[in-house]
């Protein structure tokens, strides 16, 4: 399904050239945003929208403080 993108992160603490986990994150996010909107390109996704990619504040460690993230 074109709207349906399962995203899955596997991150092990000093793997990358990065240390700053955040700045990770954001990457891994927008490729996931890349990925969703390449899919609907290729299987005429048109304007049907899947459910919002929420995004958690950082502190924030329970599922019902998510946000919709800013897209």
């Amino acid at each position: 399904k074109p709207d349906l993108v399962f995203p899955i992160i596997h991150a092990f603490f000093g793997d990358s050239a990065s240390a700053n986990l955040a700045s990770e994150i954001a990457v891994f996010k927008e490729q996931c945003y890349q990925k969703r909107d390449l899919l609907r390109q290729q299987h005429g996704g048109g304007q049907h929208h899947g459910p919002a990619i929420r995004d958690v504040r950082s502190g924030h460690k329970h599922a019902g403080s998510q946000i919709k993230a800013d897209r």
